[in-house]
């Protein structure tokens, strides 16, 4: 599976509306993502995606808007 890696910006900063990165993997891993890990609190991501189609950031995007009602 490719690795692929998801910068999100607007993440954690001034501490508005906090997303803890566990959760945030765990939307990730939802998506059905593999080895996904995030790096300190930046909002980065770093996953593995066996279907490309699904790595997409308008399929990304929309998740975590539903997920934490918010877009990046």
């Amino acid at each position: 599976m490719p690795t692929c890696v998801a910068l999100l910006r607007g993440i954690n900063v001034g501490g508005n509306k906090v997303i803890k990165m566990a959760d945030l993997a765990k939307a990730f891993t939802s998506l059905g993502f593999a080895n996904v890990r995030t790096l300190l609190a930046s909002g980065n991501v770093v996953f593995e995606a066996s279907n490309a189609k699904a790595a997409t950031s308008s399929v990304i995007e929309a998740a975590l808007e539903k997920a934490f009602g918010r877009r990046s």
